[in-house]
């Protein structure tokens, strides 16, 4: 048995844990990188699909003081990838206004040392990740917002 066996069998890898782990990134952006190219690259493109039904998560990970939270919220003068999506999708939202009805529902939620905590509804509870029969894996007890503007989000954010 090889040293990682060993410690995986102890348990000091984390009973879920695996071998290593391989991604693939579709882009990887240098410091000068500005916030609507990262936007235009990783998010733009799946407003059309969120107003034609589909789920679509933006998920933003790295090590702490990476600038995560920069790049998803950026500041009043340098708005980041939450921004120009939501300017994105209610601007498109009006193109498809006449064929149909929106309702817009938000989540936020925060992975941190594999725990889940809701981001609206501030608890000292942490939240459990289930799969569910018809939606597939689900965040239980994670709430959920209707919005009807841009504002309220960003609002929300705040």
């Amino acid at each position: 048995m090889d040293p990682a066996e060993m410690l995986q069998e102890k348990g000091a890898l984390g009973k879920y844990r695996s071998k290593e782990k391989q991604y693939a990134f579709d882009y990887a952006f240098d410091k000068e990188a500005g916030q609507v190219e990262v936007f235009s690259k990783t998010t733009k493109f799946l407003t059309d699909g969120v107003l034609n039904g589909f789920n679509a998560t933006v998920f933003a990970y790295g090590a702490t003081g990476a600038g995560k939270t920069y790049t998803m919220l950026g500041t009043e003068e340098n708005p980041g990838n939450m921004f120009h999506t939501l300017k994105e999708l209610f601007n498109k939202m009006k193109d498809y206004h006449l064929d149909r009805e929106f309702k817009i529902r938000v989540s936020f939620l925060e992975i941190y040392n594999e725990q889940i905590k809701d981001l609206i509804v501030v608890s000292p509870e942490f939240l459990d990740l289930r799969e569910d029969p018809v939606k597939g894996l689900v965040v239980a007890g994670l709430s959920e917002i209707e919005v009807r503007t841009p504002e309220e989000i960003l609002n929300l954010l705040m």
